[in-house]
């Protein structure tokens, strides 16, 4: 009977955790599975930390840690990259169309930013294909 307060009372606090996302996701963007996937890496680094008593609960919240540090790289490049926005200018054409303009240190940074952006989601995938099946026992 306790346990089942209890697990009663654990899922409250999640449903408050996944409403937000629920209400906002849709079918055809890919951006909550990502969504999804932070949200219960963190609860389990957060598990993980709390509750240490499983042999090597040190060692994997290390690993998800960088998983999760390579993730949010993956995910917010623009963070670490700087791209100035003054560096781009917008340009009305007389068929009706917009043209940008963009300067040489615009385009060397945003290929900067994708490329950042690829080693972090490469790194990620590795480490998590070799990792996360230690991490949910």
């Amino acid at each position: 009977m306790f346990y089942s307060l209890r697990k009663f009372g654990r899922f409250i606090k999640r449903l408050w955790r996944w409403v937000p996302l629920l209400w906002k996701q849709e079918d055809w963007d890919y951006d909550y599975l990502y969504e999804i996937m932070r949200i219960k890496m963190e609860e389990l680094l957060k598990c993980l930390k709390e509750d240490n008593i499983h042999v090597g609960a040190d060692r994997r919240a290390r690993q998800l840690s960088i998983c999760l540090e390579y993730f949010k790289r993956m995910r917010t490049p623009e963070d670490y990259i700087d791209i100035p926005s003054e560096d781009v200018s917008f340009k009305d054409t007389p068929d009706g169309f917009v043209e940008m303009k963009t300067t040489p240190y615009f385009k060397r940074q945003c290929k900067k930013c994708r490329e950042f952006e690829k080693f972090n989601y490469d790194m990620f995938w590795k480490r998590f294909v070799q990792w996360h099946t230690e991490w949910w026992v």
